[in-house]
């Protein structure tokens, strides 16, 4: 019973909601070094920042969940559980609440008028999206000049990590490596 509390996607959560704070904390610093960048409108650095810092964040997800998918292969050939191919959208949707949260709250604050702090606690949280959400969807740092339709499309976009963390562990608990297939692959094609 103690191992599959552990392996409940409640309890999975949490270790996932700090991978998402990991990549977060990582997007900051890099948004920090080429904040020039952003202030400047140099598109094309834009567009390569934004890519690396999904790549991080999608990386360590889907390192994660890959993982978690592919004990869980282990425990279902041993008959200890049962194949669930959208445990892992649980997990990504759960971990995701307090993103979902923030973006309620905005929403709450700007219809109350309320003070622009939590407004930046929510860029914040959303730090791996930094360069396109600031460039193209909020792009005025004053709630109250932010329209409700850009707020409610900055927060679509934290389903990023459900969408990669469900992909991660279809391909875990079907025991396919995408890093196995594509650098082994090329690796016997040079042969």
């Amino acid at each position: 019973m103690k191992n599959q509390q552990r392996n409940d996607p409640i309890a999975l959560a949490p270790k996932l909601f700090l991978k998402i704070l990991i990549s977060i904390l990582f997007a900051f610093v890099l948004n920090l070094f080429f904040v020039s960048a952003i202030e400047n409108d140099k598109t094309v650095m834009l567009v390569i920042m934004q890519i690396f810092e999904l790549i991080i964040c999608g990386g360590l997800v889907y390192g994660y969940m890959w993982n978690v998918g592919n004990r869980d292969l282990n425990k279902v050939n041993f008959n200890r559980e049962k194949r669930d191919f959208f445990k892992g959208m649980r997990v990504g949707l759960i971990a995701t609440v307090p993103n979902f949260v923030m973006v309620i709250l905005v929403i709450v604050a700007k219809i109350a008028g309320w003070s622009n702090w939590i407004f930046a606690i929510y860029k914040l949280m959303g730090a791996y999206y930094v360069p396109i959400v600031y460039k193209y969807i909020l792009t005025d740092n004053i709630l109250s000049q932010v329209s409700m339709w850009r707020i409610i499309l900055s927060g679509l976009l934290m389903l990023f990590v459900p969408i990669v963390s469900t992909g991660a562990y279809m391909l875990g608990i079907s025991d396919y490596s995408l890093l196995e297939h594509t650098l082994y692959k090329k690796q016997e094609l040079n042969r």
